[in-house]
């Protein structure tokens, strides 16, 4: 039963991009500008969570809880590295090909035009 709760909280939260998509660019595009607040969101997600068990590490005084708190700590700053520098690393292949369509770029850009499609149009 929760599952069917989250897949119509999930269908329901879509509901406002397919309803207001005129056209299938549309929807493409109003697809691409909320995948393009994920990393941004993951980002700011990460960092409170590295935040939360700073503050573990220092209310708790047990050994056993700071250890693991410790542990937390290193692999949320691994995390957050790694991510931040995959994230600048895409932005710059992008960059670097001139692969951008229009918007997007580090940190957390917006995106900025139609989704363009190749024609099949031949030169004559």
């Amino acid at each position: 039963m929760k599952d069917l709760n989250k897949i119509i909280i999930a269908g329901i939260s879509f509901f406002p991009m397919v309803a207001f998509a005129v056209d299938f660019k549309g929807f493409l595009g109003n697809i691409m500008s909320q995948l393009n607040i994920l990393p941004a969101f993951l980002l700011a997600l990460a960092v409170v969570y590295l935040l939360w068990n700073i503050v573990k590490y220092v209310q708790s005084g047990d050994p056993k809880k700071m250890a693991e708190a410790r542990e937390v700590i290193t692999y949320s700053i691994i995390f957050i590295f790694v991510m931040v520098s995959v994230w600048g690393l895409v932005d710059l292949l992008v960059n670097t090909f001139n692969l951008d369509g229009g918007g997007g770029s580090l940190p957390g850009g917006t995106y900025q035009g139609d989704v363009n499609f190749p024609t099949n149009s031949l030169p004559s």
